[in-house]
């Protein structure tokens, strides 16, 4: 193959790698100036009696319950006393269940010895309440408290179906996860603008709510949140990140790498993909666009920045320029010796970011020879 031919594949393959990034954003920035933001002007024709809420979160032997949490929860129901709270308890639940006997009037508790996981457990809770609004919160996010009165403010537009907080992970002190901060805000801005210009692409599972009639059961090896969210999408309702809505969640320097992460997390995406694909296609263009810029190229990333980096390095070995592939070579080594070694910054964030993409390509690779 000519040097040309592989400068042409490596371009292509580098700027699909990057659509998701770059171009799919400044698209939308594009599409928001031309056609105007998506007013919510779908109101019902008749007053409607008060929504009632249910509070879903799970509960295991890795993400406990803090009396602090509790007490966000109880402030919460203070306001409004026929929200429901339910939990789901797996493992051990001893201490739990002494933490809950205050308040068995208002929390309503369940648990199981089995390790079945937030998919089984969320379905089972859902399936226990007559509400008209689900609400799933992780069990270490902080809610505000007048988060009701704020989604009663977005579902009174009754085309949309879902509502998604924005993540805000909380870990002072902690530079390793400037990253990981950084990644956030700009997924965050991406989903404003999906949201502008239609809907966004699946809910964060740290804290989003979804109408009790839309809900569908997600399966047990499939993440809840991306399901649950793109069935809502899939059925003909919007599903919208809401700036005034934010979870704060503690991390800590304890928490499993980010390419474990990653890989976990593409997995589970990739099986909600192969199991809803046959509806996600035939959503609209816009639609499906959306998807596929924001979920699919992502998932891929590492395989078209690794196709364009062969291709480069052919391309240069073939016209006989070694300076660049040293050049490569020893970024390589740096930012594996600085950033995983020594942890260095920037070398770290670099490292952090690689480990992510690789191990979102892995987990998404895993997915699809997955037999069903």
């Amino acid at each position: 193959m000519a040097p040309n031919a592989l400068w042409t594949l490596a371009g292509v393959s580098l700027a699909l790698a990057l659509h998701a990034f770059i171009t799919y954003p400044l698209s939308l920035v594009v599409l928001r100036a031309c056609r105007g933001r998506i007013a919510g002007s779908c109101k019902w024709s008749r007053p409607l009696a008060p929504t009632r809420f249910a509070i879903c979160t799970y509960v295991n032997h890795t993400v406990g319950l803090t009396p602090e949490k509790l007490s966000n929860l109880m402030a919460l129901r203070a306001g409004r006393p026929q929200v429901q709270l339910l939990i789901y308890a797996e493992g051990d639940v001893g201490s739990l269940r002494d933490m809950l006997a205050p308040h068995t009037s208002c929390v309503e508790f369940y648990s199981s010895p089995l390790m079945r996981g937030r998919s089984h457990a969320m379905n089972s809770l859902a399936n226990r309440t007559r509400a008209d609004v689900l609400v799933f919160a992780d069990a270490r996010a902080m809610l505000d408290e007048d988060l009701l009165d704020k989604l009663d403010t977005h579902f009174s537009d009754r085309a949309v179906g879902c509502v998604c907080a924005e993540f805000d992970p909380v870990a002072a002190g902690d530079s390793r996860w400037s990253a990981t901060l950084i990644y956030r805000r700009f997924d965050a801005w991406i989903r404003s603008l999906e949201t502008d210009t239609g809907s966004t692409m699946g809910a964060d599972g740290a804290l989003f709510a979804v109408r009790a009639a839309l809900y569908h059961p997600a399966p047990a090896n499939a993440l809840h949140d991306m399901h649950v969210s793109l069935m809502v999408l899939c059925g003909g309702h919007r599903v919208v990140s809401a700036p005034d809505l934010c979870a704060q969640v503690a991390t800590t320097g304890a928490t499993r790498s980010a390419f474990k992460d990653h890989c976990d997390i593409a997995y589970g995406a990739l099986c909600v993909h192969r199991r809803l694909w046959s509806m996600l296609v035939r959503l609209d263009g816009l639609l499906l666009y959306q998807y596929v810029s924001h979920k699919m190229l992502r998932w891929f990333s590492a395989y078209l920045l690794g196709a364009a980096l062969v291709c480069f390095v052919m391309a240069e070995a073939m016209s006989s320029q070694l300076k660049p592939l040293a050049m490569i070579g020893a970024a390589s080594i740096a930012v594996w010796l600085f950033g995983h070694r020594l942890q260095l910054t920037p070398f770290a964030q670099a490292y952090e970011v690689v480990s992510a993409l690789t191990g979102a390509g892995l987990g998404a690779a895993r997915a699809l020879l997955k037999s069903e």
